[in-house]
């Protein structure tokens, strides 16, 4: 079984990489999401643990599921 932080990193990692690959800068996904870009700003670098309603918001903004976000596979 993994770490809990271990799982937060690949999720953290997930976000970022589907963010950049969308074009979306950290207002952007502010603005899709309603989630805060300090919040984005400090989940993204590690300093804050995001909750499940916070993945909710972020994953809907950028077309994609929770579930995915768990996933390893790419």
């Amino acid at each position: 079984m993994l770490q809990k932080g271990v799982i937060i990193m690949r999720i953290i990692i997930k976000i970022y990489d589907i963010r950049t690959q969308r074009g979306y800068t950290l207002r952007k996904l502010e603005k899709k999401s309603g989630v805060s870009f300090s919040a984005i700003n400090l989940i993204e670098n590690g300093q804050r643990s995001p909750t499940l309603e916070t993945l909710r918001l972020i994953a809907e903004a950028l077309s994609t599921s929770v579930k995915d976000l768990f996933d390893e596979g790419e």
